[in-house]
């Protein structure tokens, strides 16, 4: 892509084909798992096409939930992207995963793709609407009691921390982020924000700029990416759609509020890996947020996704991925299994 100030239209369609692509032929489900499609349609009668994914025999009836998101720089990818992971989450770790999508840009600017996705968790977090739903006849149930996890990789990590953000404006009643979007109907009560993007120099918070030296330690043809995106989706680095950071509330009010477990990599070599940091940092010194982080070592932009780029699949990758969903859910994984899908 372009380095220029935004990102022609043909080069994102040209990206958006390359991850179609790349996702084209998605191995079948597996024998264990169960995966269906659903249109969740928001107040503007736009629908998210879903795809959910679930133990077949699971241990219990009722599992908990998590909504992954994918990445793309709010412009490209779709729920396929992530199906893998997803799928490595319901099988070892039991539980139900959505992966949905989400508006973007250039069609559809900042904050669209992250107030879609908001309206897609407020609906997700009504168990009634799958279980009644897609669930009629499964074996399993949505049962956020045990659990409602959002995350997701690069942009969808970002989305996933954001929406931990928007949360709190909603119980402190902040209309003027909110607006008339809906509220969550179960609280979401941990975030795994994978390879997120937050800010840029001049929004990191002045005791944290010490910590934030990627942009230039990594300045490589990803770096140069990140501006031209902030642009072309129109991407505001002060509002709280774009970083919790933002959110014009005191740490205690946001402590009460803010899902009570929050898991945030970063890698290495990867020009956003100290949005990672910072976040983590300035979660720590949120009494009543337990957060645990991980970098890891050598790795650019990383994350398991479904296509077989060798660097999405290794076992680092995979193990850092499910450590922070297990412990997101507060479950363990058995580590003697296989490396799934």
């Amino acid at each position: 892509m372009s380095s220029q100030n935004t990102i022609p239209l043909d080069e994102v369609l040209r990206a958006r084909t390359a991850v179609l692509e790349a996702v084209k032929e998605v191995e079948p489900c597996p024998d264990d798992l169960n995966e269906a499609w659903v249109d969740i349609e928001l107040k503007d009668g736009w629908k998210s096409r879903t795809v959910v994914v679930w133990p077949k025999s699971p241990a219990s009836t009722g599992l908990p939930l998590v909504v992954y998101f994918y990445g793309g720089g709010f412009m490209t990818g779709n729920p396929n992207m992530v199906l893998a992971p997803a799928r490595g989450f319901a099988s070892l770790l039991q539980c139900m995963v959505a992966c949905p999508s989400y508006k973007m840009a250039p069609e559809d600017l900042f904050p669209a793709p992250m107030h879609s996705s908001w309206e897609v968790c407020a609906w997700l977090s009504e168990p009634a609407h799958l279980n009644k739903g897609l669930l009629k006849n499964a074996k399993a149930k949505v049962d956020l009691d045990l659990g409602f996890v959002v995350g997701g990789v690069s942009a969808g990590g970002t989305i996933a921390a954001v929406l931990g953000g928007i949360m709190t404006a909603s119980a402190l009643l902040m209309s003027d982020i909110l607006g008339d979007l809906p509220a969550l109907k179960s609280p979401i009560t941990g975030i795994f924000a994978g390879i997120p993007f937050f800010m840029e120099e001049e929004t990191v918070p002045d005791e944290f700029k010490a910590l934030f030296r990627s942009r230039k330690e990594n300045d490589g043809p990803e770096a140069q990416l990140i501006r031209p995106m902030i642009s072309t989706a129109k991407i505001d680095l002060h509002s709280p759609w774009c970083s919790p950071i933002n959110l014009p509330v005191n740490k205690d009010d946001f402590a009460k509020h803010y899902p009570k477990r929050v898991f945030a990599y970063g890698c290495e070599k990867d020009p956003s890996r100290d949005d990672a940091v910072v976040y983590g940092e300035w979660l720590k010194n949120t009494m009543g947020v337990d957060i645990r982080q991980s970098m890891l070592p050598g790795e650019g932009h990383t994350a398991w996704v479904t296509p077989k780029w060798p660097t999405c699949h290794s076992k680092i990758i995979k193990e850092t991925t499910l450590d922070g969903m297990a412990w997101a859910l507060g479950k363990d994984w058995d580590k003697s299994k296989e490396l799934p899908y």
